[in-house]
């Protein structure tokens, strides 16, 4: 979740798995994509006026 209160912008991003746990091998595919999702949320949310 990420919220800027000067803008009144925000996202919250859900997901119905537990992507964030890792498996053996250290990162799940879910996970990476969350991540990639994220980090491109908060791009956009930044870029706002």
């Amino acid at each position: 979740m990420w919220f800027d209160p000067a803008t009144g912008a925000g996202y919250v991003l859900l997901t119905n798995s537990g992507v964030y746990l890792d498996d053996q091998a250290g990162t799940t595919a879910a996970s990476t994509a969350m991540a990639a999702m994220n980090h491109k949320l908060m791009d956009l949310a930044h870029a706002l006026p």
